[in-house]
């Protein structure tokens, strides 16, 4: 099962006071972005559960069914693209199974080279490799 790192859940707080009425699909940012392949260009689909249904992706407030969203600021003062919105950052990253803190990457030295991985927790010192 993936656990957030502490670091992870307080920007998702601070996210979440900020705009308490945010989309919870695609946490206020109006949709998702897909960056694409060496032979297929980036994509971006709206989100289904605000912008689809013409809400605000910050504020949930109702959008004018006529409402250019490339170059207007929403009703409710909002500008559609902006702000960006917080994305995990502990994605791929190990986290901490004692203490739920983001692990940090160290190599050992030894024999004139590096000879192992381990990730060291900042703040119990818990290792892994």
């Amino acid at each position: 099962m993936f656990v957030h790192s502490i670091e992870c859940e307080e920007l998702q707080k601070e996210w979440d006071t900020k705009y308490p009425n945010h989309c919870k699909k695609c946490n206020g940012a109006g949709g998702f972005v897909y960056p694409g392949t060496y032979w297929e260009p980036p994509d971006y689909d709206e989100c289904s559960e605000c912008v689809g249904q013409m809400k605000c992706p910050l504020c949930g407030a109702d959008i004018p069914e006529d409402w250019d969203f490339d170059t207007e600021v929403l009703p409710c003062g909002h500008k559609y693209d902006n702000p960006e919105a917080p994305s995990c950052i502990c994605e791929g990253l190990p986290v901490c199974q004692e203490c739920r803190h983001l692990m940090e990457w160290d190599k050992t030295w030894a024999n004139g080279e590096y000879e192992l991985d381990i990730f060291k927790c900042p703040n119990c010192g818990n290792e892994t490799s």
